[in-house]
């Protein structure tokens, strides 16, 4: 199955999907996909990595939509909100990390009740490493 195919996929049948990711050509002919990447001419003429338009993150291999794993933590109980970052350990390695607000005193148990709930709706790349409960 090629490049092109799998990313195809993921707008079949989604025509509100398709409209924003695939635009007009404006040098021509066809349309074209938005990535999401920001990019800037270098003084040579070649185009360098300058970053994200979205909040989409790579670790390990996966294209993470940080977006979808806030959204379920937000309709986890005891949840009033929720912000999810990838952020580097020691060893440079990226690691997703959820921050969470919420009403409850026991955050052991209230961690433990969001990777359950994360991994009824979610691959396991896309759990969060860590847990961070915060009050307000």
């Amino acid at each position: 199955m090629s490049v092109v195919t799998v990313l195809a996929l993921g707008y079949l049948n989604n025509p509100e999907l398709t409209r924003q990711a695939f635009i007009d050509n404006p040098f021509g002919e066809g349309r074209l996909y938005r990535t999401g990447d920001l990019v800037r001419f270098a003084p040579d003429g070649s185009l360098m990595f300058a970053g994200r338009a979205d909040s989409q993150v790579k670790i390990r291999g996966f294209r993470i939509e940080l977006g979808e794993i806030e959204q379920q933590l937000l309709g986890c109980d005891g949840v009033t909100g929720a912000l999810v970052m990838a952020r580097e350990n020691a060893d440079k390695d990226k690691l997703l990390v959820a921050y969470v607000l919420s009403t409850t005193d026991d955050s052991q148990s209230l961690t433990t009740q969001l990777q359950q709930a994360l991994q009824v709706s979610l691959p396991a790349y896309m759990i969060p490493a860590a847990f961070v409960v915060l009050p307000k």
